[in-house]
């Protein structure tokens, strides 16, 4: 690019920009992302419909600045000739500007303005209102902008000013996005040029200081026509003798007619070939030679060489064979083995090996002897087992695990043994060992690993409720644990129901017995049963579902919010901590195990529970460990869990330790009044069709109810909502197909005393968890799909955000957004 050029548009009147260097570095980015002038792409003409709606515009255009014109990627609104040419000059841009001042340009009325009022746009297209965000690369770089046109004035709040950056936001994730797929593209070609042109840098051997001959591969006898000196030291032969002849003359009586064979295969097809093959001197004395043949191209490419070269492997041979027959003299012992018993020699090429390999990888044992054992196993794992050797040569044994690339591409994980041989002289000669197939132990490990990351994404998230607080800690003494938590809140009756559960074991069968009392759990939780008539259910279905012998041990409380009380009821776990103005104690909560006994009983106990008490339960991995809880300072519930983390690490147990803490927290006003009971509450409800659903009839009715609402950021929730509802419907006709028999999105807003809660219900396939376990700015470095880039941009536009199905197999995706805490009257 030539900055003088650039410099001869950039001086046109009515262009602008900030300073020559800057506007080089940019233009050289924009150029490089290689989108100018490229057919319109759904993904951003989705984005400029979406923001059109929403700030309820006539025209929006995502615009990238060149040094002459501005061109429109996309153009919502447009119509005519400018629709088909999608670019303007430079010279009557808006956009110009803000690339120039590298900040949005807000122009409430064109009219009014003296830097627009005369420009072509304006007085050509009725502009009467201008509001542009800068799309900014990570470099640093200003594009273009993401712009809203409209045909009156109008006034833009620092709100909408804000929208309007975050979505140019977004507008930068999918550029960017398409910017690193092409570097990939390119990337890969580069990649596979560089390997194509520095494979000729193999073929320079003529210096070796082995035996190395040289062929006319233009010739059908291929004679040598360079041989040199340590050829003819190693074969006896003089220079003279050996010009002009075919290398055949080495051949003997005990030479291997397969390794001919490979030999002859190699040169015709015109590859690089090794093979082990026994020669004869010009004395008639045979020795072992190890010959690499490489084939020599001209420019044109056409084969006009074969360089060999030879090097005497007598003595590694004799060593070899001495190995082989001390290792296998019980060889049909071996071969009955269900292991792969091998043998190598010091460059880890296969000596021997029993059938179990030859059976993998559908090779005979002489396709196998000579073969690196590393070139069987998976190509990341080769590395890995040439280390485990040279750790031998110092360390005599040692044992890995690796993955064997076998037949029909099968990946079969091993444990390899391997051991040190040595000659009478106590001279290293080579290796052997075992291999066994470990695959039921690696599956068995990683479904282990996977059924406790599912223990951990199936418990409550921490809570903060206008009413409570809740924090917990969960630490597995293993991958999967025994403890398990679960809490609900009821907000019609204004009551939180919590549970703290320690199943007996920690394997696949406690995991699945977690799983089964936790839906025990959710199904009793609203049955308005106490909590010691939860207990005596759940012993009850226990004996049905533990073997004996097996047990569980609980606590379950209530906190009644209106009534300032908690009642709990103890089913083994007998301790809990109650914090009363500031002041721990140690309470003893007797009761019976769970699943041990039909006739066991349990009782419930009743205290008040005011504002500022807390609640702390923990498991017996903890509670073992507690001390002296009375001299505790009250730091606050989040201090609690962090002193507990502190026990734990500095006292590792071989037990769980799960720990639950509530917190009642009283609610005040701006003036000190009480806020509204958690019970007051308010509640919409809309049904959508799912065919043609965009939100777009109920977005005026949701963002008057939202600004009614005093939400301090409506637009943003709105964005989210209309996000929902679009991803939802799409998703139900995805299954249903596009008929009129889909079933309805359903949109129910919950309006309480300190947030709004927005369900939107859909009979679609559920969504990836993913989305949700993992936090923003780990989603923002993912390569998302669709769906992916939308449940960001929710996530980062609501205070919180989950999905789940419920009893009737619903998709529920839950929006909370906290607004100014409402008061009585």
């Amino acid at each position: 690019m030539d900055p003088q050029t650039i410099m001869d548009d950039l001086h046109r009147e009515g262009i602008v920009y900030s300073s020559l260097e800057e506007e080089v570095r940019r233009l050289e980015e924009l150029y490089d992302l290689g989108i100018l002038d490229t057919e319109p792409e759904e993904r951003f003409d989705r984005i400029t419909k979406l923001v059109g709606g929403i700030f309820r515009v006539p025209v929006c255009l995502i615009t990238l600045v060149t040094e002459k014109e501005q061109w429109l990627k996309s153009c919502f609104g447009v119509e005519g000739e400018l629709l088909d040419l999608r670019r303007t000059e430079r010279e009557a841009s808006f956009c110009q500007h803000v690339v120039a001042s590298r900040n949005m340009l807000i122009v409430e009325d064109t009219a009014k303005d003296p830097l627009f009022r005369g420009n072509r746009l304006v007085l050509d297209h009725g502009i009467g209102f201008y509001a542009g965000a800068p799309l900014e690369t990570k470099a640093g770089n200003i594009l273009g902008s993401l712009c809203l046109i409209d045909t009156a004035p109008r006034r833009f709040s620092e709100e909408e000013a804000e929208l309007l950056q975050q979505f140019s936001g977004w507008i930068m994730t999918e550029l960017e996005l398409r910017r690193e797929l092409r570097q990939k593209m390119i990337q890969e070609r580069h990649l596979k040029e560089l390997i194509a042109s520095n494979a000729w840098l193999m073929k320079a051997l003529e210096h070796s200081s082995a035996g190395v001959v040289i062929t006319d591969a233009t010739d059908p006898d291929l004679p040598i026509i360079y041989a040199n000196p340590g050829f003819t030291k190693l074969t006896g032969y003089a220079r003279e003798e050996i010009i002009g002849h075919n290398c055949r003359f080495l051949q003997g009586p005990g030479t291997d007619a397969a390794a001919l064979a490979k030999v002859r295969s190699g040169i015709r097809e015109q590859a690089m070939t090794r093979v082990e093959l026994l020669n004869y001197r010009k004395d008639g004395t045979s020795f072992w030679n190890e010959l690499l043949i490489n084939p020599v191209d001209n420019e044109q490419g056409d084969v006009i060489h074969f360089v060999g070269i030879q090097n005497d492997i007598s003595s590694r041979k004799a060593a070899e064979q001495a190995l082989e027959n001390a290792f296998y003299e019980q060889d049909h012992l071996l071969q009955s083995l269900p292991d792969i018993i091998y043998a190598l020699d010091l460059q880890g090429r296969l000596l021997k090996m029993n059938e179990q390999l030859c059976r993998l990888t559908e090779q005979t044992m002489a396709e196998l002897k000579g073969t690196p054992i590393q070139s069987l196993m998976i190509n990341e794992d080769r590395a890995l087992f040439s280390e485990a050797l040279i750790n031998v040569l110092h360390h005599e044994k040692t044992e890995l695990e690796t993955s064997l690339s076998a037949r029909n591409g099968l990946r079969i994980p091993f444990q390899w043994s391997v051991v040190l041989l040595r000659d009478e002289d106590g001279r290293p000669v080579g290796y052997a060992g075992v291999g066994k197939d470990i695959s039921e132990r690696v599956q068995m490990r990683k479904d282990i690993m996977h059924a406790g990351r599912l223990q951990d994404q199936l418990l409550p998230k921490e809570l903060d409720h206008p009413a409570f607080r809740i924090r917990n800690l969960y630490q597995p003494s293993q991958f999967v644990s025994g403890d398990f938590y679960y809490y609900e809140w009821e907000e019609t009756e204004g009551k939180l129901q919590v549970y703290l559960m320690d199943v007996m074991g920690h394997g696949f069968a406690t995991a699945l017995n977690c799983s089964a009392l936790r839906l025990m759990l959710q199904q009793m939780s609203r049955s308005g049963l106490s909590p010691a008539q939860k207990l005596a259910r759940m012993n009850h279905e226990c004996l049905q579902l533990f073997p004996e012998g097996y047990f569980t041990t609980g606590l379950f409380a209530e906190i009644d919010i209106a009534a300032k009380t908690l009642t709990y009821a103890s089913g083994g776990i007998n301790k809990l901590i109650l914090y009363r103005n500031g002041k721990p104690e140690l309470k003893k909560a007797p009761g019976g195990l769970v699943g041990i006994m039909k006739q066991m009983t349990y009782d419930d106990v009743t205290l008040p529970f005011e504002a500022g008490d807390r609640l702390l339960l923990v498991t017996d991995g903890i509670s073992d460990m507690i001390k002296d809880v009375e001299t505790w300072q009250d730091d606050g519930i989040d201090a609690v869990i962090a002193r507990l983390q502190g026990i734990i690490q500095t006292n590792p147990g071989q037990d769980d330790a799960t720990a639950v803490c509530v917190e009642l927290i009283r609610q005040a006003g701006a003036d000190g009044s009480e806020l509204l009971d958690a019970s007051e509450t308010q509640r919409w409800e809309w049904l959508l069709p799912s065919k043609n659903t965009s939100a777009d009839e109920l977005r005026p009715e949701l963002q008057a109810l939202f600004q009614s609402l005093r939400l301090p950021k409506p637009n943003q929730l709105l964005f989210a909502v209309n996000e929902a509802v679009i991803n939802a419907a799409e998703a139900t006709i995805r299954k249903f197909g596009e008929n009129e028999e889909a079933p309805p999105v359903q949109v129910t807003v919950q309006a309480e005393a300190g947030r709004i809660i927005v369900d939107i219900a859909n009979e679609a396939d559920p969504i990836d968890p993913l989305y949700f376990t993992r936090s923003v700015d780990e989603l923002e470095t993912m390569l998302w799909d669709d769906c992916g880039r939308g449940i960001l941009l929710m996530r980062k536009m609501t205070d919180e955000m989950s999905c789940r199905v419920n009893g009737t197999g619903r998709n529920i995706m839950t929006l909370i957004t906290y607004r100014e805490k409402a008061q009585h009257g």
